[in-house]
């Protein structure tokens, strides 16, 4: 009786132990954190349906709250792929998404995204990042509204279709159409966009198949923003992506709204190098030579000197 007593609380034990290793095994990591590693970039975006493997990968950890990584993929018909993906966490204090005008000034011109980057990096504004925003004229003008620290440059929209990507004033990334622009929140930073990729964690159906280098924004539910820049039109290197494979990394990445910004040769990423103090251009831009643009999207360290 006794050997079999011994046996049952053995065996109970057991069941215990397998219980709580397996709820170990299959905890969530912790999505509010994106510095944690345990939410891999790299994970989540193998997970996008037109993935067939990510042949590299590279990782950056630029300043807290923020992450980049470097990625080279094969499609399912074993085509090339380079992108690149800036991770932003709003809720870190020191840490906020700008708006970059050329020379940091408020007139419409064009200007490189990695001269942008050297105009704006300032103390209390140290640039750490950048990517290409709106589309625009050849006049320097932007297609769409441009708002930078609370200043409206522009409101009008190149079409009624179109959007916008924002920062309210309470830190809020915000992602919405003309019908609503200026109506609903006080912005602080905003510029035009075009395509809606994700609308409320459904992915947008905008049925273009062309493959194009690209530029794009999204957020998730804590406030988590991914900036991603594709090449394209290289096909050695990268053929560029459709609007459906947008769509589709932006939801392996938990986005809950996503926009297309100007894409093309305009598509360009500039990351500071911390060791030289120096902007790098981080993708392969598609024309011969860097394109001058309107604007951009600058992550900022408002601490630093």
């Amino acid at each position: 009786m006794y050997t079999m007593k011994k046996q049952l609380y053995i065996f109970s034990l057991l069941i215990i132990i397998v219980f709580f290793s397996c709820g170990k095994s299959e905890a969530t990591p912790d999505r509010d954190d994106p510095a944690n590693d345990e939410f891999s970039i790299k994970d989540q975006i193998a997970k996008a349906t037109f993935v067939k493997s990510i042949e590299y990968d590279t990782l950056i950890n630029p300043h807290a709250g923020v992450r980049q990584v470097n990625l080279q993929l094969r499609t399912t018909s074993s085509q090339p792929i380079a992108l690149y993906v800036v991770e932003v966490d709003l809720k870190h204090p020191d840490i906020a998404i700008r708006v970059g005008m050329p020379d940091d000034g408020d007139a419409f011109k064009l200007q490189t995204v990695q001269a942008i980057s050297e105009a704006n990096d300032k103390a209390g504004n140290r640039v750490i990042a950048a990517v290409n925003a709106d589309f625009f004229y050849w006049t320097g003008e932007p297609w769409g509204p441009v708002v930078k620290q609370g200043n409206i440059l522009k409101q009008s929209f190149y079409d009624t279709w179109h959007g916008f990507f924002a920062i309210d004033k309470d830190k809020n990334p915000r992602i919405g159409s003309s019908i609503n622009f200026l109506d609903t929140y006080p912005l602080q930073e905003a510029v035009g966009a075009v395509e809606r990729l994700i609308n409320n964690g459904v992915k947008f159906n905008q049925g273009n198949t062309e493959r194009h280098p690209r530029t794009m924004i999204g957020y998730t539910k804590d406030n988590v923003i991914y900036m991603v820049v594709v090449d394209g039109r290289q096909p050695a290197h990268s053929i560029g992506m459709t609007f459906a494979e947008l769509s589709e990394v932006m939801f392996a990445l938990k986005v809950q709204e996503a926009i297309n910004l100007d894409g093309g040769g305009s598509s360009t990423l500039v990351v500071k190098n911390s060791k030289t103090n120096s902007f790098e251009v981080k993708n392969k831009y598609s024309d011969a030579v860097p394109r001058a643009v309107a604007n951009a999207l600058t992550v900022v360290n408002l601490s630093a000197n």
